[in-house]
């Protein structure tokens, strides 16, 4: 628009505001007295709620009611300061010097001030200015924000919502001013919108139970965020309030604390900013719980201010991807330093080049660092700091990366007031040179984090005054008093009476001291108990003291006192396998993965070799049994291997001949399946009447087509007639007793192992099987044509089970289900209970466990129960549950 067109409008538009003026139309009216200075009595907001309860302000808030006249009159409401203009236009321009760009933003938005009458303009404007103290400047600021202003009513809306916030808060014109000139449209709002607001403070956050102080709090929150009292209550600082105190569980006292720190937290939206932030972002992504969540929030609320997306996001992803720390890790970090937030990712990235090219540090030390101090990324001058220490030391590159990834806070304190009187302290107590000092130094770089005058010179003193190397600074500085006092007494007791110990062995000098440099741990072994573990060694290596003291010479680990139970426990293992301990000796200082493959491999025989042992095998089977199967010398024998030799051996009645005979026509025979195939083709051979060892072999050989055929003709000729003339008495039981027709008797008879067809042992078993059912037959004749392993478990097994549950199980159909179990579904309870009863696992827990353990159900109960009695011996029962877990 050109000037021309402006002016035409602007003049237009003074015409109309005359016309108006004439008419009698003005929007304001005023007097024309004067009035005297800014003189309110105030009336704080804790007398205005304390004073009035709930029901009271409502009802007060009903009834809109007005200020008196006298209180308007001395708040400057009736009087003009100046002559104004006769149009409201040039009033504002030319008075009140308003920019040409406030006075079009006036007429687009507050068209109608410009019919008002300048003397309207002017007591608005006047008031304003004796009640605050406002600049012409201000009166120009607070116009340009808020034109609307000179639509408010002197008399109804200015004086009275003045005249509220001075009394409500206790305002001095200083702090109107200041509230006023940040949100001009706070002038806007009624006094109920107003009321409710503060209502808000003083009594939804318990402001009014902190007094005069809670006063305070509340002005400074407002004068300090005004923007707080353009917020809806209902729909804006209410449901803030809440989210914070229902989903991360602040106090109202914390929450206090935490928006006098940061107001702006109640400005926020709740879905657009607050959730996103703390529940999607610290808490699902980076697996922080809600506890770590509130901690942040309290040390530095200042945290939510940052743009998610643009700079929070980035930063995690820089450490996630680049830094390759683990969201927890990354958690940990923020909850130790979350004013890492404030730093650009850019100066992030310039302190991690530094810590990797100018320290040189490895990524693994540089992770330790920020792990553990990640206050570096705000600290500056950490190159004054490091060249301190690098010159003072004489520290090489590697030298200085490794003391500053161990101490990552020593770049915390200062260089004159703090490290340089601790290293000269330092060097002057260790009565040592420059290289002695560094050697301390790189031993213990936590030693410079102590207080020089509260812990390095008090302890040091302590050390000299008993006699003690003041090298054990290293070693005392970081124990509580109470135990530093302890140490120091028996570490002058036993270096006293240590000195003593190298007569029995004949240790010299150097020697002695050669072990303690190596091992200075062995000062915290008492005499009695060295002298014990000195002889225990001697006897179960079998070595005099000769050889005892050349072999501590050469493995002085062998003294650690903290080592001990595990060099027994290693060496009694080392004596099961046969082995010459004395040759062996350094393998119980190894890795723990190291000595367990090891001796493993030593205690292990090959398959051959057990063949050989248990057979009693010459040179010759040996040869032609290996060249047959060459896997069995590369092969360690395990437990089924060695069961499935007990079972040919039980099969021909403890006969070498014939299972030599059996193995030697089929080798392949060891590797198959027990329980599903030579089992139940042994069963049905001997039923066939074959004795013969090579015959057999072949036949358990044979592919389950081939035996079929062989098995069918003669199970349709012979077997089942045979059994019946070999076990008259066996089928006359099952089908009087159990009411078995013929066929199913048939079907048990065939299940019928050799050892349990005779009458005796089939009667003790259904006999047992009907007093567990209480006699019902039905139950049983089910279970025993259902179960075909049933008459297998033989008597006694059963009877061994009942004994094992009567303690545990209390109803008779449970223990019928437990006795009639299969041998392996048996002994997989076993298992459970086992863990149930001695670790106290749930059910969930016992299935994760059998889930994630490939030799759960390998071992037997008595195994498994062993183990777990070991291992609790070294632990409380829930250290151990979890351990295995």
């Amino acid at each position: 628009m050109s000037p021309c067109t402006r002016n035409s409008v602007v003049f237009v538009l003074c015409l109309l505001g005359i016309a108006f003026c004439v008419n009698g139309f003005t929007l304001g009216r005023c007097s024309h007295s004067m009035h005297p200075s800014f003189s309110v009595a105030k009336q704080p907001i804790g007398s205005i709620f304390l004073t009035q309860s709930k029901q009271a302000i409502l009802e007060d808030e009903r009834n809109n009611t007005n200020y008196p006249a006298d209180t308007l009159q001395n708040l400057g409401l009736n009087s003009t300061q100046t002559l104004a203009p006769d149009i409201a236009y040039f009033y504002l321009q030319n008075t009140l010097g308003l920019s040409e760009e406030t006075m079009w933003k006036i007429t687009l938005e507050a068209g109608s001030v410009l019919g008002m009458t300048p003397r309207n303009l002017e007591n608005k404007v006047s008031l304003l200015r004796r009640t605050m103290n406002l600049s012409d400047e201000d009166v120009r600021v607070i116009l340009g924000k808020q034109p609307a202003v000179l639509h408010y009513s002197a008399e109804r809306n200015l004086a009275p919502t003045i005249l509220f916030l001075v009394r409500a808060l206790d305002l001095s014109k200083s702090e109107l001013r200041r509230m006023i000139l940040d949100c001009p449209s706070i002038l806007g709002y009624s006094l109920g919108n107003l009321k409710k607001k503060l209502h808000f403070f003083w009594f939804t956050l318990e402001y009014s139970d902190c007094g005069e102080k809670g006063l305070d709090s509340v002005r400074e929150l407002l004068v300090g965020t005004p923007k707080l009292l353009l917020s809806a209550v209902d729909t804006g600082l209410v449901p803030r309030m809440k989210f914070l105190l229902n989903e991360i569980q602040f106090s109202r006292t914390e929450l206090r604390r935490l928006y006098e720190k940061n107001p702006r937290l109640l400005l926020y939206s709740v879905d657009g900013n607050l959730r996103e932030k703390i529940v999607f972002f610290f808490i699902l992504q980076l697996h922080m719980e809600p506890e770590h969540v509130r901690k942040i929030l309290l040390s530095f609320p200042q945290v939510m201010d940052y743009n998610l997306e643009n700079h929070m996001k980035p930063i995690a992803e820089y450490f996630l991807s680049e830094l390759e720390f683990s969201a927890a890790e990354l958690g940990s970090i923020i909850q130790k330093f979350p004013r890492i937030f404030s730093y650009s990712l850019k100066r992030i990235k310039h302190v991690i080049g530094f810590l990797r090219f100018e320290l040189e540090l490895d990524s693994r030390q540089a992770k330790r660092v920020i792990f553990q101090a990640p206050q570096v990324f705000g600290l500056g001058k950490m190159e004054e700091k490091l060249d301190f220490l690098r010159n003072h030391l004489d520290l090489s590159a590697e030298e200085l990366g490794l003391v500053f990834s161990k101490m990552p806070t020593l770049m915390c304190l200062g260089v004159r007031s703090n490290l340089e009187p601790k290293l000269i302290y330092l060097e002057h107590a260790l009565l040592a040179d420059n290289q002695s000092l560094k050697e301390t130094i790189l031993k213990q770089p936590t030693l410079l984090g102590y207080s020089l005058q509260g812990r390095i010179q008090p302890r040091m003193e302590r050390l000299i005054a008993a006699g003690i190397s003041s090298n054990k600074i290293t070693v005392g500085i970081s124990m509580s008093e109470s135990k530093f006092q302890q140490w120091l007494t028996s570490s002058q007791s036993r270096r006293m009476n240590y000195l003593d110990l190298h007569k029995d062995l004949q240790f010299s000098d150097d020697e002695l001291n050669a072990i303690v440099s190596d091992l200075p741990e062995i000062f915290n072994c008492k005499v009695p108990s060295l002298q014990s573990w000195l002889s225990y060694l001697k006897g179960e290596l079998g070595v005099s003291n000769a050889e005892l003291k050349n072999t501590l010479m050469q493995y002085p680990t062998l003294l650690d006192g903290s080592s001990r139970c595990k060099i027994r426990h290693r060496l009694k293992k080392m004596r099961l396998a046969d082995l010459s301990l004395l040759d062996y000796v350094d393998a119980v200082l190894w890795p723990g993965e190291k000595f367990d493959s090891w001796i493993r491999f030593q205690q292990a025989r090959s398959e051959i070799e057990h063949l050989r042992k248990e057979l009693k095998l010459n040179s010759t089977v040996t040869r032609i049994l290996v060249s047959e199967m060459p896997a069995l010398e590369n092969t360690r024998s395990n437990k089924i291997f060695e069961q499935k030799l007990k079972f040919y051996m039980s099969e021909f009645g403890g006969a070498r001949e014939d299972v030599i005979s059996l193995l030697l026509g089929q080798p392949s025979l060891l590797n198959l399946s027990i329980k599903r195939v030579a089992e139940p083709r042994m069963r049905k051979i001997r039923l066939a009447g074959v004795s013969n060892p090579r015959t057999i072999s072949t036949l358990i050989a044979l592919a389950n087509d081939d035996f079929l055929d062989w098995w069918r003709p003669i199970y349709k000729n012979n077997t089942v007639t045979s059994l019946r003339n070999q076990f008259p008495e066996t089928v006359e039981l099952l089908e009087s007793t159990l009411n078995l027709n013929q066929e199913e008797a048939d079907s048990v008879l065939l299940s019928l192992p050799n050892s349990t067809t005779a009458r005796s042992d089939v009667e003790g078993i259904v006999d047992l099987l009907l007093g567990l059912a209480d006699g019902d037959i039905e139950r049983v004749k089910a279970a025993v044509l259902e179960r075909t392993h049933l008459f297998s478990l033989t008597q006694r097994k059963m009877e061994s089970r009942i004994n094992e549950l009567s303690s545990s199980v209390h109803t008779m159909e449970i223990m019928f289900d437990l006795v009639t179990m299969t041998e392996e579904d048996y002994e997989t309870y076993l298992l459970l209970i086992i863990h149930q009863n001695m670790l106290n696992m749930t059910n969930k827990e016992i299935v994760s466990l059998v889930d994630g353990s490939r030799r759960i159900g390998h071992d037997t109960a008595i195994t498994l129960a062993t183990k777990i009695e070991y291992i609790l011996s070294q632990g409380s029962p829930d250290d151990v549950k979890n351990a295995i877990l």
